[in-house]
């Protein structure tokens, strides 16, 4: 239990998660990059909708980034599979405008009662799952007709074999076309990477249109 304020204690059951306020744990430059991730959504966002009226935030980890993109929403939903996570997430971060709750998306597919999302954010999680294009249909349902998709995930290193990523806890990584088609293949429009390294180098900025 927690008193709303106090963050739990907490054992992550999936090792790649972040707390940027663990720095005992997570180095500056480690946290700096989870934090650009965000901003450069929140940046894009703003950008197309000037104020979104719902964000989703999948896999969101302990919240800091859905914190994040509520400077530019009404209302944002985290989602992330993991518990502890979510605990973290609602004690720090929870109520208001801000929704956290836990769900597996690689096993069920979103069932809302208010209306669709203007935006989908999806931060370093596609590589970690088994069947990615049933994961980006359901971020297709997620969205409004003309809502957006952003995505961020590490680009397959040189030379790495794309069925045995470095990293032992992603299933697959991309290149950027690669990418790009498997979006464009389940019906979003107007794809579109931004310049390797404009945000962070070695990873993948995405962006795509529900039609």
């Amino acid at each position: 239990m927690t008193d709303g304020k106090t963050p739990p204690a907490v054992t992550y059951c999936h090792k790649e998660r972040i707390d940027i306020d663990d720095t005992a744990t997570f180095d500056d430059a480690t946290i700096r990059r989870h934090i650009i991730r965000y901003q450069w959504a929140k940046d894009v966002i703003a950008k197309r909708f000037g104020r979104a009226a719902r964000v989703l935030d999948c896999a969101c980890g302990t919240g800091y980034g859905s914190k994040i993109l509520l400077s530019v929403a009404h209302e944002v939903f985290g989602m992330d599979i993991d518990r502890g996570a979510i605990e973290t997430a609602i004690a720090k971060h929870g109520g208001g405008l801000l929704t956290f709750f836990q769900w597996d998306l690689s096993k069920h597919p979103f069932h809302f009662s208010r209306p669709a999302m203007d935006a989908v954010v999806c931060v370093e999680t596609i590589e970690h799952i088994q069947d990615d294009v049933a994961i980006l249909e359901r971020f297709k349902d997620a969205l409004i007709p003309g809502g957006l998709l952003l995505l961020s995930t590490p680009i397959r290193a040189s030379g790495c074999l794309d069925d045995k990523p470095a990293n032992p806890f992603h299933i697959r990584e991309y290149t950027a076309p690669e990418l790009a088609n498997i979006v464009q293949s389940v019906g979003f429009r107007d794809v579109k990477v931004e310049p390797e390294g404009c945000h962070l180098r070695g990873f993948i900025f995405l962006t795509a249109v529900r039609p």
